[in-house]
C-alpha cells in the first residue's frame, strides 16, 4: 500500500510484541464452504462482499499467539490486545512477498514451523503440516489466505525484474505454501509514469493465471489514480489498459483510495460520485463509467489516521454512513479493504463495515 512498510525480520523482532488476533470467526456474506469438507472448502468461492485486510506484523512465541496474530479463527492473544480480529474479514493478505524473497508475515508463514518451534501448541512437526492445520481453520470459517506481493518498497519494473520469471517464483511460493492466491500491490510509480509498467503487469497476470489455474484468487491493489488519468499522466494507459487486456483474469481490485493529497476521497461525493483534486475522474462511480465493473471495485481505506501518509482517512462511523449510502444509491456492495489489521485488533472496524453493507 502507499503506506506499507517492509520490516525485515531479525532476532530482535522475534522478541517484539507485534500481534494479530484470532478466534472463532463470525462468517459473513454467505461464504460457501464453511461447513464443507476440507478438500471442497479450498476451492469454494469467496463471498460476494469482500472484507479484505493486510497483515504486516505479528505476535511471536508461543505458537498460539502467532496463530492469533494471523487472524486464524479459534485463537486470541488477549494479553497482547487482540480479540477476535478474524470476525471482521473474509480475505487475509499476508504482506509481503518481494522480488528479494518473502518478508514480514509472508516470511513467517513460509517458515511457520521454525517460528512455532518443535514444542508448539498444534503438535505439528513440519512446515507443511503446521500450515495445513491453520489453512484448514481459515477454510472452515469461509476465509481465504493470500500473499501480497511487492508493496511500497519493491519496484520490480524499475529494478529490471523479468515478469515471467517473477510470476514463476511467485506462483511457486503460493503453491508451496498452500495459499489461496496472490495480491499484486504494485507501487512502481516511475514505471507507471514512464509507460512501461502496463506490459509488465499484463504479462505477470497472464502467467500467474496460467500457472495457478482458474480456482486461484488473483487481485491487484492499485492506487485510485492509476485508473483513467489519461495518457498525459500514464502514457502506457495505466490500469485502464491492464483491466482491458487481463481484467478477466483478475478477481477484483483492492483500490487504494487514500494518500493522494488533494484528491481526498473523504466524503461520499468524493469517494463514490465525483473526485476532485489532482486525480479527478477516479471516484467509484467515475471508474464504473470508465468501464471498470462495479463488482470488481473493493474500496481500500486506512483503518486509523496513523495508517495514512496524508489524506483519505475517514472515521469509522462516517465510513459506515458512506457505505450505507453507496449501497442504497449505487447498489455497491463489493466490499472493502483495510490497511492494516494491527489497527483493528478486535475486528470491530471490519465488522461495522460488513454490517453497513448487509454482509
Amino acid at each position: 500500500m502507499a503506506s506499507h512498510f517492509v520490516a525485515f525480520l531479525s532476532a530482535v523482532c522475534f522478541l517484539s510484541h507485534h500481534c494479530l488476533e484470532v478466534r472463532a470467526i463470525h462468517v459473513r456474506g454467505g461464504l460457501r464452504g464453511s461447513n464443507a469438507k476440507q478438500d471442497e472448502s479450498a476451492t469454494s468461492p469467496v463471498a460476494e462482499t469482500k472484507s479484505v485486510v493486510y497483515i504486516n506484523t505479528n505476535a511471536w512465541y508461543p505458537s498460539k499467539d502467532i496463530a492469533a496474530s494471523l487472524c486464524v479463527p479459534g485463537f486470541s492473544a488477549s494479553d497482547k490486545g487482540y480479540e477476535n480480529c478474524s470476525r471482521g474479514y473474509n480475505v487475509i493478505n499476508l504482506a509481503f512477498w518481494t522480488t528479494g524473497g518473502p518478508v514480514d508475515t509472508a516470511k513467517v508463514w513460509s517458515g511457520l514451523f521454525h517460528y512455532f518451534t518443535k514444542n508448539n501448541d498444534f503438535e505439528c512437526t513440519t512446515n507443511k503440516e503446521c500450515q495445513k492445520i491453520l489453512i484448514d481453520k481459515y477454510h472452515e470459517a469461509g476465509m481465504k489466505l493470500l500473499v501480497s506481493a511487492f508493496g511500497e518498497t519493491d519496484k520490480p519494473v524499475s529494478q529490471g525484474a523479468d515478469a515471467e520469471a517473477v510470476a514463476q517464483e511467485l506462483a511457486d511460493f503460493v503453491t508451496t505454501n498452500q495459499l489461496d492466491g496472490v495480491d499484486l500491490d504494485f507501487e512502481d510509480k516511475d514505471a507507471m509514469e514512464n509507460g512501461v509498467a502496463e506490459k509488465w503487469l499484463i504479462t505477470i497476470t497472464k502467467e500467474l493465471r496460467k500457472k495457478l489455474g482458474p480456482d486461484a484468487i488473483i487481485t491487484h491493489a492499485p492506487q485510485g489514480p492509476y485508473f483513467f488519468m489519461g495518457k498525459e499522466k500514464y502514457p502506457g494507459g495505466g490500469y485502464t489498459r491492464v483491466n482491458k487486456e487481463v481484467g478477466d483474469s483478475i478477481n477484483w481490485y483492492n483500490i487504494q483510495f487514500y494518500n493522494q493529497d488533494t484528491t481526498r476521497y473523504d466524503t461520499y461525493e468524493e469517494l463514490f460520485v465525483k473526485a476532485s483534486g489532482w486525480a479527478g475522474k477516479t471516484a467509484v462511480q467515475e471508474l464504473k463509467e470508465g468501464g471498470l465493473a462495479m463488482n470488481k471495485i473493493v474500496v481500500g481505506k486506512p483503518i486509523t489516521r496513523a495508517d495514512a501518509d496524508n489524506t483519505g482517512y475517514i472515521p469509522q462511523s462516517d465510513l459506515v454512513d458512506i457505505f450505507r449510502k453507496a449501497k442504497t444509491n449505487l447498489g455497491w456492495t463489493t466490499g472493502f479493504m483495510g490497511w492494516q489489521v494491527g489497527s483493528d485488533k478486535d475486528g470491530k472496524w471490519g465488522s461495522a463495515l460488513n454490517d453497513a453493507l448487509g454482509a
